[in-house]
């Protein structure tokens, strides 16, 4: 399999540097133009199957991606970002410092009012669970940027704060590409690659 890992395109929230979760923030001008330039580059790859979250600023950026190839998109839950609970809508800074002051394990850590990563976690099992079954395509998801991290760890079998470390910041429509061998051993072949945006 070869798997896309794609961040939704920007918000006004993301312009202002609010965290978001589970509210419904939509794409606004720069996002959508985000998502059609990833759309140019990626109309020529052969991509079998497109999901989202079904948060409208994931499915819209793939609705845009998958215009060229003539593809619908399924919407899954399971791609949704974190519940951030009584967070969400606060400045970013504001939740690195919450989660800084912590001195669980991401794994442990919940938000309050919100969501536990273990849960998180789940929802990302039981996404790679579903998608197994086209182990032999391509698929591009939209997602959200905690979310990815989190699907991450569990698809390279690493912990999230690893994730955090590793991709501490992705630009709106970036992309990270995995190839899965015959065995299923992942490959990651580009992270958070936004290289589309500096056209």
């Amino acid at each position: 399999m070869r798997l896309y890992l794609v961040r939704h395109g920007e918000t006004a929230h993301n312009a202002s540097g609010r965290t978001q979760g589970s509210l419904n923030i939509p794409l606004n001008e720069t996002g959508r133009e985000q998502a059609h330039k990833l759309s140019e580059r990626l109309q020529g790859e052969k991509i079998d199957a497109f999901y989202s979250s079904t948060l409208d600023r994931a499915y819209e950026t793939a609705l845009i991606v998958a215009a060229p190839h003539h593809k619908d998109v399924t919407k899954m839950p399971e791609l949704c970002e974190l519940n951030y609970g009584t967070m969400e809508g606060i400045l970013h800074k504001d939740l690195n410092d919450f989660r800084a002051q912590k001195t669980v394990a991401f794994a442990d850590l919940q938000f309050p009012g919100g969501e536990h990563y273990q849960d998180a976690h789940a929802r990302a099992r039981t996404f790679l669970s579903h998608i197994r079954q086209r182990a032999a395509e391509t698929v591009l998801v939209i997602s959200h940027g905690s979310f990815m991290r989190v699907l991450l760890s569990e698809i390279m079998g690493e912990t999230v704060e690893t994730m955090y470390e590793r991709i501490p910041r992705q630009k709106n429509t970036a992309v990270t590409l995995i190839d899965f061998d015959s065995t299923g051993r992942p490959n990651v072949v580009l992270t958070a690659d936004a290289q589309h945006l500096e056209v």
